[in-house]
């Protein structure tokens, strides 16, 4: 098995994010924006969206969770009052820029009145089916609520947890899981349907729990299952369209997911190579911000046709690219910088 550096596995996973908002796009723009498709290719590109999702979730709790883990190795604690400055940091500004530049396009009139409900992304609320957050200009944020509500309850979790935590969070996983099932299986499907969304992410921490018998694990598996385990993940996704979703969203689709990602880590040819790419994980690492605002680009505009979506996209990537390097990195390099001051000064010993 091929053990490569810190460095290149993080290129990996950023490579991984590229293709989970390049799905995302797809979806948006071949469902949603003006132009027009064959029937038979929404339903396909409309699975793709939820995928890319959903892998972004299992690779950003992964990473998550496993700085933690470090954390407490290196120091024998966790500061949760820095982890959420850490947080703040990367999340808060580029959502409240994006927030700021629909209300001030709706301002402008482009937009009507729903656009201004977008402001509630700010609460992170957007996944409650019963509260809309600007129509489409705020239909994706519901992700990124989501992930807020996580952190208000691992970081805690983690740290009550004391000095051994991958039993017990590896066992409140598996509970966790059986929840959801329990509650789809008896009908109360709102509820089972909200946590769903957080199996994923559930999955990204035990893996990260857990990496390495994982690593080994995934390491005796031969090259082809990684092919296997992709066009499985492919079908699962579009088996999700059907009635049955639940059971094979909840009990397939996570650790399928978190094979694939786990095998390119280990090194597969030519993929793993491929996703380490500079520039394709420079643009994982711009992600955050190109997912926010690929929804302005991908906006169903009367009359807009390939050309104009070209262009906007093209626009989008550009900008989220000079975002992340002039705005997206100075802020994290601060939140570290407060980070390392919070730690060295009030730890909260576990």
């Amino acid at each position: 098995m091929i053990s490569p550096s810190q460095n290149s596995r993080l290129d990996i996973l950023d490579g991984w994010r590229a293709i989970s908002v390049v799905l995302v796009i797809t979806a948006h723009l071949l469902n949603f924006s003006s132009l027009k498709i064959v029937k038979v290719f929404a339903t396909v590109t409309g699975a793709w969206g939820s995928l890319g999702v959903q892998i972004f979730f299992v690779i950003s709790w992964f990473v998550i969770c496993r700085g933690l883990i470090r954390e407490y190795a290196g120091a024998g604690q966790v500061s949760l009052s820095a982890f959420y400055v850490r947080r703040f940091f990367r999340i808060a500004p580029p959502i409240v820029l994006y927030v700021a530049g629909i209300l001030a396009l709706k301002h402008m009139g482009v937009f009507d009145g729903v656009a201004s409900h977008v402001s509630r992304s700010l609460i992170f609320v957007c996944n409650f089916k019963s509260i809309d957050c600007g129509g489409y200009l705020g239909g994706h944020l519901w992700s990124l609520s989501v992930e807020e509500q996580f952190y208000l309850v691992f970081p805690l979790l983690f740290w009550l947890c004391g000095r051994k935590p991958v039993v017990p969070l590896t066992v409140f996983a598996g509970v966790f899981l059986c929840l959801c099932l329990g509650l789809y299986t008896i009908k109360i499907f709102d509820v089972a349907s909200f946590l769903a969304d957080f199996t994923f992410i559930a999955a990204g921490v035990t893996w990260a729990l857990n990496e390495h018998r994982v690593s080994q694990a995934v390491s005796r598996m031969p090259l082809w299952s990684f092919y296997v385990v992709a066009m499985m993940i492919l079908l699962v996704s579009l088996y999700l369209r059907t009635r049955y979703a639940f059971g094979g969203e909840i009990l397939l689709l996570p650790p399928l997911i978190v094979f694939i990602l786990a095998k390119t880590l280990g090194g597969v040819p030519l993929v793993s190579p491929l996703l380490g790419y500079a520039p394709l994980s420079a643009f994982g690492r711009a992600s955050y911000s190109m997912y926010l605002w690929q929804q302005l680009a991908t906006y169903p505009f009367i009359g807009a046709g390939p050309g104009f979506y070209i262009l906007t996209l093209g626009t989008c990537a550009a900008v989220t690219m000079g975002l992340y390097q002039g705005l997206e990195r100075p802020l994290m390099t601060l939140g570290r910088s407060l980070d390392g001051k919070i730690r060295s000064g009030n730890r909260l010993a576990v």
